[in-house]
């Protein structure tokens, strides 16, 4: 088979099965992205996925210290850097602006009892599974 007559059978493949390999890339990039972030929070914070998503649940799906909830981004893992300490999850504009303009007294009263909480997101418990 020559180049040109291949490159001819591998269009018209792939223009007949144009709907399976959207589903199949979809799927495929999806589930390497749960991947990584599956190792990245394990990896950086010494965080379980599960992990994060209790605590998402617990703090509603907002931000710790604004109470707004996350928008294209998912919300950050704010951690104390000296002790590895998982305090909580931020949006990005708490995360990496820590109240520059948006801050109102009740906003710094609940960075004070977030920054002083002995919460740690990494000692959360496994979660039950089906076999125990």
């Amino acid at each position: 088979m020559t180049d040109s007559a291949r490159r001819a059978y591998y269009r018209r493949w792939r223009q007949k099965n144009r709907l399976h390999l959207q589903d199949y890339l979809g799927r495929t990039k999806d589930h390497r992205v749960m991947v990584e972030r599956k190792r990245d929070l394990m990896k950086l914070y010494g965080l379980r996925l599960d992990q994060y998503e209790t605590m998402w649940y617990g703090q509603g799906g907002v931000c710790a210290l604004c109470l707004r909830p996350e928008k294209q981004r998912r919300l950050a893992v704010d951690h104390d850097h000296k002790t590895g300490r998982v305090r909580g999850l931020l949006c990005w504009w708490c995360n990496n602006k820590v109240l520059a303009y948006r801050n109102t007294a009740e906003m710094f009263q609940r960075a004070v009892e977030y920054l002083r909480s002995t919460f740690d997101g990494r000692l959360l418990p496994e979660p039950l599974t089906e076999g125990r």
